[in-house]
């Protein structure tokens, strides 16, 4: 799963304009033809990320969507193959997304491998299990440098009640360095 802005910057940077603003009355979920086993699943609050394919990476796309988006947009994804679920007004009710997910898509496990934003939106939900984190020996030292986990909502924590038992450490090579946490949430 990626965040919006990660695959934008890598694999759909252009916008969809919608010809008419308004959603559909009732949205449901669709569920596209697949034509692989897996799924690249994307958190887009915005409804406008233009798809010109309906895979990445050989997985078939399933777009995560705010109820407001625009009718155009959801016909846009039909018409590209695009499966689309939906997670609240504001598309941030990641908790009842992940639900559907796994009741209408048979989804189970979820790799997270998004940037800051929506691995913060995940956090603060108590979505992440486990943390994989792969240290590389470099330092660039830019405040402009995204973090980890960055968390945009009103609470003043990310990871409210949420603890991290260090599972495993292993040198990969060349000074980087690989942990694994499980996260507890007490």
């Amino acid at each position: 799963m990626f965040g919006k802005n990660t695959l934008c910057e890598g694999f759909f940077p252009e916008k969809f304009v919608a010809g008419e603003a308004a959603p559909e009355a009732d949205p449901v979920c669709f569920k596209a033809r697949r034509a692989s086993e897996r799924l690249f699943i994307v958190a887009d609050p915005d409804a406008d990320i233009l798809y010109t394919a309906s895979a990445v990476r050989g997985d078939d796309i399933a777009v995560i969507l705010p109820t407001t988006a625009p009718a155009d947009y959801l016909a846009h994804l039909r018409a590209m193959n695009i499966s689309y679920l939906f997670a609240g007004e504001r598309g941030a009710d990641l908790r009842s997304a992940m639900q559907t997910l796994c009741d209408e898509f048979g989804v189970r496990v979820i790799s997270l491998q998004g940037g800051g934003i929506i691995d913060g939106a995940f956090l603060h939900a108590g979505l992440i299990s486990e943390l994989s984190l792969v240290v590389y020996p470099g330092i660039d030292g830019l405040a402009s440098s995204p973090s980890i986990f960055e968390y945009t909502g009103p609470d003043s924590c990310a990871a409210p009640r949420q603890r991290l038992e260090l599972l495993s450490v292993e040198e990969v090579g060349h000074g980087v360095v690989w942990l694994r946490y499980r996260v507890h949430v007490e």
